[in-house]
């Protein structure tokens, strides 16, 4: 099987996951070419209606495909899935919409950015400039509430995460590791190396959808000052909405 633009060779691989998911690993690099090919069929099993397909859900590397078995088995899935390869090379990953997040960056709202700057040799002015104004695309959302996983990250930035996790994270934190950065939509613990935090939610339960962000979105950092982020209200909301989410 010759691999698709963006996967391994030996990719796309099928698996099942319990009696109700087909699991299609598109590759086994974290990169936003592979990502990207995840979209992508994505979007194909929408656009072609694969039988019996009830949820799609993307993850860093490959595609969770939930199905009805009352109208489909593993096999026809798979079978199903397999028709697509051939298009999948030429295929693109649906455009999501870009959101501008508010960050305080570094102090009480995020501690690790003076070890940050220290352990890349950057001043803590110079992690915030290339972390923030540049364009990110969302992974995947997941492991917690609304957890979107979003990159890449300037190389500069590129870090382990912490020998040893907190077990407490505040709502809000934006943490970074490596390629990636994520936003904590609800209090947790976490490993990450904590550089700010938002004001902003980008999960809420009472919402529809409840996450602000998907897959495939574009995500922009921008740095407010801690007073701007006191007393945040749905009225700065819809104020920052009309300026920078439009």
């Amino acid at each position: 099987m010759t691999a698709t633009p963006g996967a391994s060779a030996g990719f796309p691989r099928y698996r099942p996951l319990g009696d109700q998911v087909v699991v299609v690993q598109l590759g086994d690099d974290l990169s936003l070419a592979c990502n990207g090919k995840v979209r992508a069929l994505a979007r194909l099993v929408e656009e072609r209606g694969v039988p019996g397909v009830r949820q799609l859900i993307p993850a860093q590397t490959s595609l969770a495909v939930r199905f009805d078995p009352m109208k489909a088995d593993f096999a026809q899935v798979v079978d199903a899935l397999r028709a697509l390869e051939g298009d999948l090379a030429e295929a693109e990953p649906a455009q999501g919409k870009t959101v501008t997040i508010p960050v305080v960056y570094g102090g009480r709202y995020g501690e690790d950015l003076e070890l940050v700057a220290a352990r890349t040799g950057l001043s803590p002015d110079e992690v915030i400039a290339r972390h923030e104004g540049r364009p990110y695309t969302v992974y995947m959302v997941g492991f917690s509430a609304g957890l979107p996983y979003v990159g890449d990250n300037d190389p500069a930035l590129w870090l382990p995460r912490r020998p040893t996790p907190r077990l407490h994270v505040p709502a809000g934190s934006i943490g970074i590791a490596m390629k990636q950065t994520i936003v904590y939509t609800v209090e947790s613990p976490g490993g990450w190396h904590l550089i700010g935090r938002t004001p902003m939610r980008t999960f809420d339960p009472l919402r529809d959808p409840p996450n602000l962000l998907a897959a495939g979105d574009t995500v922009i950092f921008k740095a407010i000052d801690p007073e701007d982020a006191e007393g945040w209200d749905e009225e700065r909301q819809r104020e920052w909405d009309r300026r920078w989410n439009t």
